[in-house]
């Protein structure tokens, strides 16, 4: 049987001593927000008016200000607090849920390690955090002949791994067009054009996410420099920080005049958060994390996600093509589209090496 291990970020408010909220409150507030009405908020997360309007009266009673406000014939809004509660619940999440899927594929690995432990295709996955890779995961966890064990880093540090065998797979994302040949030489290193194989999983759209204030002003990179813009950056290593560097280079862009720059995050979602919270005005990444967070995005390139794999793995391990299959499968790519600036069309395809630098 397979064992199912999942580890929760769990917030406790409150003055004095701190109570949990449970997610019904962060689901509310999202709700409101998202509604401008408490009725529609209400029937949306499965609560009576009553009961929601209850919810509110302890937590307001608990903060000691309202994170709902009433308005007379308006509907309802999040007030100030109730506003950086929900970005404070969301930008922790993002912050930590790379963190949480490695323990607990290390928990559910310790645990299935035991006599009698499960069965079926196991593979190791170094890769490069992608919305579509949470798709995967899902899929895969409904399947008992098939186990991934993810572990995210860089794209390069994937590939690292893949070529000192650290894994079965590596999954990374490369641009399209003329940045993929300036960046080419820098992946080239790691894969081997007859000792390895690539699986395609889906293209992006990747450019600016800003906040709706400085939309109007910010029309591309060049415009970043000024001193009144505060960007967040990805992590150095990051397939989305390689190409964003790129991008500089390409424009002749000091790095250094942006000011922001060395403030890393580690996903695309963590950075949609900050901005929303109002504590930075742009950064770079996927279309889907400006529209999660209801952003403006302005696209600046395509890139693709692929995974890389040994050739001896594909002969020797059958769950490489039980992967492939998932991938292929109309359920990812139905979900992958509904992903703003995700393109799957061409999912679960086998290409060769070589195609990347032609």
């Amino acid at each position: 049987m397979t064992v199912d291990v999942e580890l929760n970020l769990r917030f406790s408010l409150g003055r004095g001593e701190p109570v949990e909220a449970d997610d019904r409150f962060f689901a509310l507030l999202q709700a409101v927000d998202k509604f401008g009405s408490l009725r529609r908020a209400s029937e949306e997360t499965g609560m009576s008016y009553r009961a929601a309007w209850g919810l509110l009266r302890l937590w307001t009673d608990r903060l000691g200000r309202a994170p709902v406000e009433m308005r007379r014939g308006q509907g309802a809004g999040l007030s100030e607090i109730g506003r950086k509660l929900l970005w404070a619940n969301q930008y922790a999440r993002d912050k930590v849920a790379v963190v949480l899927r490695d323990l607990s594929e290390e928990v559910r690995e310790a645990l299935e390690s035991l006599p009698h432990g499960i069965g079926g295709g196991r593979l190791t996955v170094h890769a490069s955090h992608s919305l579509a890779q949470d798709i995967l995961r899902d899929l895969v966890a409904r399947q008992a002949a098939l186990t991934l064990d993810f572990h995210n880093q860089g794209s390069l540090d994937s590939l690292r791994s893949l070529a000192e065998g650290h894994c079965d797979l590596a999954g990374f994302h490369l641009a399209e067009g003329r940045f993929r040949y300036e960046l080419a030489p820098q992946y080239r290193q790691w894969l081997d054009d007859t000792g390895h194989r690539l699986i395609r999983v889906a293209s992006r759209c990747q450019g600016l996410i800003l906040r709706h204030e400085v939309a109007e002003t910010i029309r591309g990179a060049a415009d970043l420099v000024r001193d009144e813009v505060r960007f967040v950056n990805r992590q150095t290593a990051s397939g989305t920080r390689i190409l964003f560097d790129a991008l500089l280079k390409n424009e002749g862009i000091d790095p250094t005049r942006i000011r922001g720059y060395e403030h890393e995050e580690f996903t695309h979602s963590a950075v949609a958060a900050l901005l929303s919270s109002g504590a930075a005005d742009a950064g770079f990444g996927v279309e889907a994390a400006a529209s999660q967070f209801g952003l403006a995005f302005v696209p600046l390139a395509t890139e693709t996600y692929y995974f890389a794999v040994a050739e001896s793995t594909v002969q020797s391990n059958p769950a490489v093509q039980d992967l492939v299959s998932v991938i292929a499968s109309s359920d990812f790519r139905r979900r992958a589209e509904k992903l703003k600036g995700y393109d799957p069309r061409h999912s679960g395809r086998w290409e060769p090496v070589a195609s990347l630098f032609e």
